[in-house]
């Protein structure tokens, strides 16, 4: 087998993978906007909170308020970090699943399965 055949093989081989890539990073670019637009909803509500604390001074509320706040803005960055860890591991996984794929020359949906197996046990 030549260089080019061979070649030819893996870029067949791994045109699974590269939607699969494209597909997540779709994905990654979409939830990324929707926190950002969420980050401006909860800089627009800081706003509204700071100027309830200098024009109303009423206490309990505002303590309510701000911890409202603070637990929003700790559940975003915890969905974050999530959309992250998930996005960053399934990249691994696909890239692995192409690279078993590779190397035992079966298709890219067969190495998933037998990955996506071995991973439940």
């Amino acid at each position: 087998m030549t260089l080019d055949e061979l070649k030819v093989i893996i870029s067949a081989n791994t045109s699974d993978y590269e939607s699969s890539l494209k597909k997540i990073s779709s994905q990654t670019k979409t939830t990324t906007t929707t926190d950002e637009t969420q980050a401006n909803k909860m800089s627009s509500a800081f706003a509204k909170v700071a100027a309830t604390i200098g024009s109303l001074a009423i206490g309990a509320k505002i303590i309510s308020i701000g911890t409202s706040a603070i637990e929003a803005a700790s559940d975003l960055t915890e969905v974050q970090n999530v959309v992250d860890t998930a996005s960053d591991m399934a990249i691994s996984l696909a890239g692995l699943a192409g690279d078993v794929a590779s190397f035992y020359n079966i298709d890219l949906d067969t190495a998933e399965t037998k990955l996506q197996a071995r991973l439940n046990h």
